[in-house]
C-alpha cells in the first residue's frame, strides 16, 4: 500500500512538472509617461501639490481586443501592472515634470486630490481606446469632474503594436487630465 502512495506521489510530481513546461510564456509590457516635446524647463516652480489615487475596482493586467460585442484576451501578452497602477505612475510622472504642480505622497498635506477610474481599456480593429473618469477635489469639495476619452491608431493587432498604441493613448489621457487640473486650479 505504501509503495502505491509513493508511486502515485512521484507520478503526480512528474506530471505536474510536464504540464507546467507546456504552458505558453506570457510577454509582459508596461506603459510609460513621455513628456511633451519642447516642454518648458522650470526655473521657478509655482507648485500646488496633488495627491493621486485610483479606484481599481475591476482592474486587471490583460490586453483585451474587442470583436463586435465580444472582448477577448490577447494570447501571450499582458501588462506587468494593473491599468490603474500604470496610469497613476504616469500621472505622478506628469505632475513631477509640470511647472505648476507637484505630486504629493500624503492626502492630508496636498492642496488637491485627483481620483482616477478606468472606464474602458481595450483595442478594437483599428485603435487602442482608453476612457477615464476623473474627479478633482480641494478641501473636501469637488471642483471638477469629467470623462477623458483617448484613442490611438494601431498598425496591426500584434501585441507590440497594440501596446505602442495604448502607450500613446494613455499619454494623451494623462496630458488631458493635467490640462483639466490646470484649468480647475484657476477657478
Amino acid at each position: 500500500m505504501k509503495i502505491y502512495m509513493i508511486f502515485g506521489t512521484f507520478l503526480a510530481i512528474l506530471l505536474s512538472g510536464c504540464l507546467a513546461k507546456s504552458a505558453p510564456a506570457q510577454e509582459t509590457y508596461s506603459l510609460k509617461y513621455n513628456a511633451i516635446k519642447n516642454q518648458e524647463v522650470c526655473i521657478q516652480r509655482l507648485k500646488s501639490s496633488v495627491f493621486v489615487r485610483a479606484d481599481s475596482n475591476d482592474d486587471n493586467k490583460f490586453i483585451f481586443v474587442k470583436n463586435g460585442d465580444r472582448l477577448t484576451r490577447l494570447a501571450g501578452a499582458k501588462f506587468d501592472l494593473f491599468y490603474t497602477d500604470m496610469l497613476v505612475k504616469m500621472m505622478i510622472g506628469a505632475l513631477g515634470k509640470s511647472c505648476e504642480f507637484s505630486p504629493s505622497g500624503a492626502r492630508i498635506a496636498s492642496d488637491m486630490q485627483l481620483d482616477l477610474r478606468v472606464l474602458e481599456f481595450y483595442a478594437d480593429d483599428e485603435k487602442a481606446n482608453i476612457s477615464l473618469l476623473f474627479t478633482l477635489t480641494k478641501a473636501g469639495s469637488v471642483i471638477k469632474t469629467g470623462v477623458i476619452n483617448s484613442a490611438n491608431k494601431s498598425d496591426d493587432k500584434s501585441a507590440k503594436s497594440l501596446v505602442k498604441a495604448f502607450n500613446e493613448a494613455a499619454n494623451d489621457s494623462v496630458n488631458k487630465v493635467l490640462l483639466e487640473i490646470s484649468k480647475a486650479q484657476n477657478i
